[in-house]
């Protein structure tokens, strides 16, 4: 995955930039969290910070291959939740915490970037 980080950090998909316009700066990457490492930390500079959980999707369109994005979707979901909330919970400082799960493989509509809100949280 570590590709995907790259490409979102030096040549970012339309779909990230207004992420990378709110939150400029990178704050971490493969941060350690109670089970693993979260991808990327971004924020802007005033203690709001955005979690991106990364995953790379296979383009094939066979019936396994299907069944395992489909499952590597569901993991990268419930990371960025997870994730934004461990960070948001272990930093007090942190006004808001956004957890957005970012995929490369073309989704539902046809685009080549999953990029998908899932969670906010403020104090």
């Amino acid at each position: 995955e570590f590709h995907l980080v790259r490409t979102l950090v030096m040549k970012p998909p339309s779909k990230w930039i207004p992420y990378t316009k709110e939150y400029p700066f990178i704050f971490d990457y493969e941060w350690p969290i109670e089970d693993g490492f979260g991808d990327l930390i971004y924020t802007d500079g005033c203690d709001n910070f955005l979690i991106a959980e990364v995953k790379s999707m296979s383009p094939r369109t066979g019936h396994t291959q299907r069944v395992k994005n489909f499952e590597k979707r569901k993991e990268g979901r419930e990371q960025a939740i997870k994730y934004a909330q461990a960070w948001h919970n272990k930093n007090p400082q942190a006004k808001k915490t956004i957890g957005v799960f970012v995929a490369d493989a073309k989704n539902e509509d046809g685009t080549e970037w999953l990029v998908e809100e899932k969670v906010c949280l403020e104090r």
